[in-house]
């Protein structure tokens, strides 16, 4: 009769977490070369944070041709639903 293997299940979260410790360590060095890539880790991520936060300046030609594009909008719309009734 043949036997049957005992399931462990801590031998196999042992060995899940060392897959994933070896992950981890992969990820840092990619993340380290990338790093390395653009000049900096943290500072160089902070910096393009902000700068992404930067308004744009509009026209005012531009907002008054959004803003009657909307009230178009809000006039199709009142009376869509004063149809409905």
């Amino acid at each position: 009769m043949p036997r049957s293997k005992s399931f462990d299940p801590n031998q196999h979260l042992a060995k899940a977490l060392s897959a994933l410790d070896a992950q981890i360590t992969e990820l840092q060095a990619k993340r380290a070369q990338l790093a390395a890539i653009i000049g900096g880790g943290k500072v160089a991520a902070v910096k393009t944070a902000s700068a992404a936060k930067s308004t744009r300046a509009m026209s005012p030609e531009a907002k008054a041709k959004i803003s009657e594009a909307q009230k178009k909008r809000w006039a199709d719309a009142k009376n869509a639903a004063k149809k409905k009734k």
